[in-house]
């Protein structure tokens, strides 16, 4: 059986109602309904702390919580002077005895 055509199955979809006002909900389908666009973002309920600790003890886990702004560490009250330099080994002397080529090979 051939497939029909995009412009057929365009045809024969059923159109939306084009009425006025239709209460901010768009027909998404035959028997579905299109949500509203929220105008305000939803913020979650606040719940007492100490209800929270129950439920991440209850699931198991261990309630753990950062300062948004950690304190600096404290400061030592007498700074350590700095290191003195290492002291470098002298250089060596170059030999003043003529080099020798030694042969290595085994004959």
């Amino acid at each position: 059986m051939p497939a029909a055509a995009p412009s057929e199955a365009l045809e024969s979809a059923p159109e939306a109602p084009e009425s006025g006002d239709d209460g901010g909900v768009q027909a998404a389908g035959p028997d579905r309904v299109a949500p509203k666009e929220a105008t305000e973002p939803i913020a979650p309920a606040p719940l007492p702390r100490d209800q929270l600790e129950s439920i991440v003890e209850s699931a198991g886990l261990q309630w753990v919580e950062t300062a948004p702004h950690p304190e600096t560490a404290p400061q030592p009250e007498e700074v350590p002077p700095p290191r003195t330099r290492r002291a470098r080994k002298p250089r060596s002397t170059p030999n003043a005895e003529p080099l020798e080529q030694v042969e290595t090979s085994r004959k």
